[in-house]
């Protein structure tokens, strides 16, 4: 009879160590979850064509062109023109002849009423990015003038800030 007893309390002692273990214990804590996006722009600068004229200029040639500015959503820049490589100065620019180096002036503004030198100084044409491409127009004007006959081109940095 003993064997049995000493079954039975085994089978017994294993069951009460079961349900023990059955009984679940719980905790929890917080996780930061972070992240640090920076702004970023890109700007792409379309050609500005004046198109073909006379040797004689006797009224002004107007055009217009865009450049493209995408930036981050919230990011602030400032999109400056420099003088082109064919002048030392935003007033008046100049295309050099590439057959005898003569020059014909022309300039960048910033508003279709042409009052406005685009230059480099900064802060004439700002905004914010919103993520998407934003076209910014780009007015350009070869004034009265008489030049010699051949092919004209400058090269002239846009520069977005940001």
């Amino acid at each position: 009879m003993n064997k049995i007893r000493i079954a039975a309390v085994a089978v017994a002692t294993t069951g009460v160590l079961a349900m023990v273990s059955a009984q679940a214990a719980e905790t929890s804590n917080t996780m930061a979850v972070t992240m640090t996006v920076v702004g970023t722009c890109g700007v792409v600068a379309e050609p500005l064509d004046f198109g073909t004229a006379a040797g004689t200029i006797s009224a002004d040639i107007d055009v217009d062109t865009t450049i493209q500015v995408v930036c981050t959503a919230g990011t602030a820049w400032d999109l400056t023109l420099g003088p082109g490589t064919g002048s030392t100065g935003p007033t008046p620019r100049a295309m050099t002849n590439q057959s005898d180096a003569s020059e014909a002036s022309y300039n960048l503004y910033t508003a279709a009423d042409r009052l406005v030198v685009w230059d480099e100084s900064g802060g004439q044409v700002t905004g914010t990015g919103d993520g998407t491409a934003q076209d910014i127009p780009v007015f350009g004007r070869v004034p009265p003038q008489t030049v010699a006959q051949g092919v004209y081109n400058d090269t002239v940095v846009a520069t977005l800030t940001f």
